[in-house]
């Protein structure tokens, strides 16, 4: 899926929520950010969230850090 291909379902809400956050019981951060759904980052220039949300994504996006589940055949 890409974001803007019109496949997928069309936004109907908007949300604002932190880049970065913090798990409340372990206290580890974790990039809360997707090419899919994040549209920008608040206040700073659009190119500039731009640059940042891509580099970001291509850094989370690599084969080491994806996770593929596969069924076992019944």
């Amino acid at each position: 899926m890409q974001k803007g291909d019109g496949k997928g379902t069309e936004a109907f809400s908007e949300c604002i929520h932190p880049v970065f956050r913090t798990h409340d019981d372990t206290k580890k951060k974790a990039v809360y950010v997707d090419r899919l759904m994040t549209v920008k980052i608040l206040d700073i220039p659009e190119a500039e969230s731009d640059d940042l949300l891509g580099a970001r994504a291509r850094s989370f996006e690599k084969k080491e850090f994806i996770y593929e589940h596969e069924v076992a055949p019944c």
